[in-house]
C-alpha cells in the first residue's frame, strides 16, 4: 500500500471523540530461535494522552519487543478498534 493524500471537505465527519483510548500489544515470538513458532503479545490500554504520548509510552515500554497500536471504538456492536501504528505479526 502506498501513502495517498487527498484534499478533503472537513464538514462530512458527523461524530468526533476527543478523549480517545488507545491499546498497545507488545508482541514476542514463543520461541525465537524459530522463525515458525507462535506469537504472543501482552496487550495494554492507555487513555488521557494523545497518540504522540501513546507512541512515546509504546517506545518506552517495548523493551526490545515489536507493539501495534490501536485506538478502541465502541458502538452499539461493540467495541472495535484502528490500527494506527505498528504491524500485527499474526496478520495474514
Amino acid at each position: 500500500m502506498s501513502l495517498q493524500a487527498n484534499s478533503v471537505d472537513p464538514r462530512d465527519v458527523t461524530w468526533e471523540i476527543i478523549d480517545p483510548r488507545f491499546r498497545v500489544h507488545f508482541w514476542h515470538q514463543e520461541d525465537p530461535s524459530n522463525p515458525q513458532s507462535s506469537w504472543a503479545s501482552d496487550e495494554w490500554e492507555l487513555s488521557g494522552a494523545d497518540v504522540t504520548e501513546v507512541l512515546g509510552w509504546a517506545e518506552k515500554h517495548a523493551v526490545g519487543r515489536s507493539f501495534s497500536v490501536y485506538v478502541v471504538l465502541s458502538r452499539g456492536d461493540g467495541l472495535g478498534s484502528i490500527r494506527i501504528a505498528g504491524m500485527d505479526p499474526t496478520a495474514s
